[in-house]
């Protein structure tokens, strides 16, 4: 298996993005409240590219980008409220609110 692209946030889209060679890419939408904080809204995985682990690691580094610039988000992403937060309690304390689907 080859090694996975970066993560980048590409603020010009509001989004966290992974390019795979293929062309294909995988994301994790936000948006910027006027205060800073942010609404996590969707992850979105190729096909091709799940079971990787992709949705997870968009997720940290989300959560991490919060967390560095003292913010705290929403989750309105149902994967990120319903599976990631579970697995990365550390991360609760920077959660404004998970909207559970």
């Amino acid at each position: 298996m080859s090694a996975l692209p970066p993560i980048v946030d590409n603020e010009k889209e509001s989004r966290f993005e992974m390019k795979f060679e293929n062309g294909e890419i995988a994301h994790l939408d936000y948006i910027i409240s006027e205060s800073g904080d942010y609404d996590l809204t969707h992850t979105f995985v190729p096909n091709s590219q799940r079971g990787k682990n992709i949705a997870s690691l968009l997720s940290t580094a989300a959560m991490n980008k919060v967390r560095d610039n003292n913010k705290r988000a929403i989750l309105s992403c149902s994967y990120i409220s319903d599976t990631w937060l579970q697995k990365n309690q550390d991360y609760i304390k920077y959660v404004i609110r998970a909207i559970k689907k």
